[in-house]
């Protein structure tokens, strides 16, 4: 099983002012090895380092899948 997807910016329930620049970072790890680890940011993909969407005002989810190599997946919202 995935051990970890982990999301450490932004934070849960944060704000961020509109237009204001906030690189995404998460990460995902397995004592077995990660597959692959991806994000979502209002269901478009993103890399880990690149800005988060600000804009329109109001509410924005970023979610991070890790996957081992078994095919076992993890989440982080």
């Amino acid at each position: 099983m995935v051990s970890d997807a982990t999301l450490a910016a932004p934070i849960a329930n944060g704000a961020i002012g509109l237009n204001q620049t906030l690189p995404a970072s998460f990460a995902c790890s397995d004592d077995g090895g990660v597959a692959s680890c991806t994000a979502t940011n209002d269901g478009s993909p993103i890399t880990n380092g690149a800005n988060v969407k600000s804009t329109p005002y109001g509410p924005h989810t970023l979610v991070v899948t890790a996957k081992d190599l078994s095919g076992n997946t993890s989440t982080a919202t």
